[in-house]
């Protein structure tokens, strides 16, 4: 997982290099930033599943569904920032050829994933994990 997480953090640090169309609006620090963000994301996945393994004293769905709420959560908050690309958000033909309709675009969806993202993570923290799995299969279809 470490070398995974190295290789993530090399490749979304340097997005903008091999964007096809070399976007000059795309900020570097953001994606920093979201490859900072995508890497402790990974770790806490991996200290979920090792904790899960070597205790039983608590389900894995109470760590792991809010865990994968609070990350939809954050990247729902960097989405409206991120800058048209061809490698993050929501990569549409009409979207690609539109800068106003990608903003638009990631505006609303950053604020679904958000708020959906914070619903998920609570409501699967507190929920019975039947239920909490029921949450996070509505949510995530929507």
């Amino acid at each position: 997982m470490a070398v995974v997480g190295l290789f993530v953090f090399v490749l979304l640090s340097n997005i903008k290099s091999f964007d096809p169309k070399r976007y000059k609006s795309a900020d570097d620090g953001l994606y920093k930033k979201f490859a900072l963000f995508t890497v402790a994301f990974l770790s806490m996945i991996s200290f979920i599943i090792v904790f899960s393994a070597s205790s039983h004293a608590i389900a894995i769905g109470k760590l792991l569904l809010p865990a994968l709420g609070l990350f939809f959560a954050g990247f729902g908050w960097y989405m409206p920032k991120i800058h048209q690309n061809y490698f993050a958000g929501f990569k549409l033909p009409w979207t690609l050829e539109n800068v106003d309709n990608w903003n638009e675009t990631h505006k609303v969806a950053g604020k679904v994933w958000l708020f959906g993202g914070v619903l998920q993570a609570i409501g699967t923290f507190i929920l019975p994990n039947t239920f909490g799995i029921i949450l996070f299969i509505i949510l995530v279809n929507n």
